[in-house]
């Protein structure tokens, strides 16, 4: 009897304790609270608008935030084939939540370069060519986006036509030459036909081998 009071005491100490453990617990979960705010983040060259990044994800501020359905959203953007790699980071504000989208987009494929060519792949081909004139091409055949703006950032290279073009067709048809083809022919036009630009181009191969 005399040890009741210290009993209770202890159970009392006892019960507040795993109550305050299990509201901090609750205070510090993201779950069930509303989304306020929603940023991305682009952790490579930003190859896609954010308007499309967005139509992506279902946890938009106004949405009630849960893990299974960020982590759905994560799914969803990897299998678009559009994001190479995504994750959420969630910030508690008050009785809501801020989520930051840290995304790594791909680079888009865009059109065929090459045309005329059926003895070796596109692949094939781009591996013959001095890797700073394929970087100088990459760059503007490639369309990147403003960070902030969202508007696409148009890439110009004055030497394009007149020497980077030029120096690219001289080392395919050197290829073409050591694998038997003497008499072929590398040019450039626009896709639709026509002299090239620099923002309408693609190298013309004609593979006029001996055997033909």
């Amino acid at each position: 009897m005399k040890n009741q009071p210290f009993l209770f005491l202890a159970w009392l100490l006892l019960s507040l304790c795993l109550y305050s453990c299990n509201n901090q617990k609750d205070q510090s979960s993201p779950q069930k609270r509303k989304i306020v705010s929603l940023q991305i983040i682009h952790t490579t060259p930003k190859f896609l608008p954010d308007r499309e990044i967005l139509a992506l994800i279902r946890s938009q501020p106004g949405t009630i935030y849960s893990d299974e359905i960020a982590d759905n959203d994560i799914r969803l953007m990897w299998e678009s084939g559009k994001i190479e790699d995504a994750k959420f980071e969630v910030t508690p504000d008050g009785n809501n939540v801020r989520l930051i989208a840290h995304i790594s987009t791909r680079r888009g494929m865009g059109p065929s370069l090459i045309i005329g060519n059926s003895s070796f792949s596109d692949i094939k081909l781009w591996s013959q060519v001095s890797k700073p004139l394929v970087n100088r091409m990459a760059q503007i055949v490639i369309t990147t986006y403003d960070l902030k703006t969202d508007k696409p950032i148009v890439h110009k290279d004055d030497q394009l036509i007149n020497e980077v073009l030029p120096t690219v067709c001289k080392e395919l048809e050197s290829f073409y030459k050591n694998q038997g083809f003497p008499n072929v022919k590398v040019s450039t036009q626009a896709l639709n036909g026509g002299p090239a630009t620099n923002e309408d181009f693609c190298i013309v191969i004609d593979e006029q081998s001996e055997e033909k």
